[in-house]
C-alpha cells in the first residue's frame, strides 16, 4: 500500500487505524526504507518485456500442471 499509493504514511496509517510510527516500523521489518517506498523502480520496456516472457512461461507451466491434476483427480474419482 504505501509503494502504490500517493498518500503520506501518516494518511495511510490512519485508514488503516494505526500510527504512522508503526505502519513505517513494519516497513522497516519488511525490508524496505522509507525512501524506497516513495520512489518505486520504474523498469524499462526491456525489463518488461523480459518479465512478461518470463511470466507467460510460469502461467504455462502452472497451467499445464493443473491440467494434470485435473485428469488424476478425474480418474481418482474426486
Amino acid at each position: 500500500m504505501l509503494n502504490s499509493s500517493h498518500k503520506s504514511a501518516a494518511q495511510i496509517a490512519k485508514d488503516l487505524g494505526c500510527s504512522a510510527s508503526t505502519l513505517l516500523e513494519w516497513k522497516k521489518r519488511s525490508g524496505q526504507t522509507y525512501k524506497t517506498m516513495e520512489k518505486p523502480h520504474k523498469a524499462t520496456p526491456q525489463e518488461l518485456e523480459a518479465e512478461n516472457k518470463r511470466l507467460k512461461k510460469e502461467l504455462a507451466l502452472v497451467t499445464e500442471q493443473r491440467e494434470i491434476l485435473k485428469k488424476a483427480a478425474a480418474i481418482l474419482g474426486h
